[in-house]
């Protein structure tokens, strides 16, 4: 299913409840037009919850450099769900890292984010696209996370959505039809039967939800490498340390 495709579906859909007058893309200088509903933006929030559940991971390998406590890291950077640090001298060392705020270090460490202070960092945040670390490395440690990715959003109704297989496309349609309805619910009275059909697409919305980051929370776990890597995350949280590999 095409965006296009997808959009005709959703005005279909829309238009059985009386919601019309409905446009495809964001709003141009004309005023009139802006105050219209668009549902190119109602696609790309249904993208942004899919991806909050797991539709675009990465793994991410970033080689820190000594003496520096900010890295600028892609727009497309949403959320980190966990890290740790890779010694550079032994690769099989690992430290385990915790994600905080960079409000929360000011709080519970006042002074240390500005100071000349250098070292191993127990702490980092995610601010502004901004990585950032309790304290400047002391060493080019490489800093490893699986990080939730934004896709592109869709501007035009000839975009597609990127890592979403087709599979998927109605789920992002119920949403994108759920929320344009929802919106409307303030200013229009549905009968009993257009309730009925409302709440059926805030249900396939929400299972379709479910499905997706189950789905793709399962590939990634299937993946050899990415399972390894959490195992380890997950062994490092219990001992504040550890090494790659099994023992034997």
């Amino acid at each position: 299913m095409t965006t296009a495709e997808m959009i005709v579906e959703i005005r279909e859909n829309c238009s059985e409840l009386g919601v019309e007058w409905l446009r495809d893309g964001y709003a141009t200088e004309d005023t009139n037009r802006r105050k219209r509903v668009r549902i190119l933006p109602k696609l790309n929030l249904c993208l942004k919850k899919l991806v909050w559940r797991g539709m675009k991971q990465c793994y991410i390998q970033k080689t820190l450099t000594a003496g520096t406590r900010e890295y600028a890291l892609p727009n497309s950077f949403t959320n980190i769900k966990f890290a740790h640090l890779v010694d550079p001298a032994v690769s099989t060392q690992l430290y385990p890292i915790y994600n905080t705020s960079l409000t929360r270090l000011n709080a519970l460490y006042p002074g240390m984010v500005n100071s000349a202070t250098t070292g191993r960092p127990y702490w980092f945040y995610l601010q502004s696209k901004i990585l950032g670390f309790n304290v400047a490395v002391d060493q080019a440690y490489i800093f490893e996370c699986l990080a939730d990715v934004m896709p592109t959003e869709l501007v035009l109704p000839t975009d597609e959505p990127e890592d979403l297989e087709e599979l998927f496309h109605p789920v992002l349609v119920s949403g994108a039809t759920y929320l344009i309805l929802r919106d409307k619910l303030g200013t229009q009275e549905f009968n009993e039967g257009q309730k009925i059909r409302f709440y059926e697409h805030k249900s396939d919305w929400d299972e379709g939800v479910k499905m997706v980051g189950g789905t793709y929370e399962q590939r990634m776990l299937d993946s050899p490498d990415i399972a390894i890597k959490i195992e380890e995350y997950r062994m490092n949280m219990g001992n504040g340390g550890g090494r790659r590999g099994r023992s034997t």
